[in-house]
């Protein structure tokens, strides 16, 4: 399995997600799809490893994979401590200070019944569903 930096590096900037039709260019996903490789995944040159052409292909430098990693964790490390302080509540739902602004009942939540929590601050600082 490939670490965060590693997955952040082999994947071009201009990358939005199969969900879209094109890059942040504007380049169609199907104009740079290769065949299906041998796990039965469409090849394409978003990707460093796949090895295919892409006129706009741009990969992030190390400075840049490396600051994506920072982020990712601050990231990671606000939506602990947001679930920390959802679970000391006892409750199912709700809304409580967010511990990451400290907006008064701006972060609303609600735990499935498989214990999965599902947050969100009024103010955008965090949300995540698991």
């Amino acid at each position: 399995m490939r670490t965060l930096a590693e997955q952040i590096a082999n994947c071009c900037k201009h990358f939005t997600g199969m969900q879209n039709k094109t890059c942040k260019v504007g380049i169609s996903y199907d104009s740079v799809k290769g065949p299906k490789g041998s796990k039965g995944m469409w090849r394409l040159a978003c990707f460093k490893d796949e090895a295919l052409p892409c006129e706009q292909q741009s990969f992030p430098t190390a400075d840049e994979v490396k600051a994506k990693v920072e982020e990712s964790n601050r990231g990671m490390e606000r939506v602990l401590q947001a679930r920390k302080a959802i679970i000391a509540t006892g409750l199912k739902q709700g809304a409580i200070t967010c511990p990451k602004c400290g907006k008064e009942k701006a972060l609303s939540f609600a735990i499935a019944s498989n214990g999965h929590v599902h947050a969100k601050c009024k103010t955008g600082c965090v949300a995540w569903m698991e």
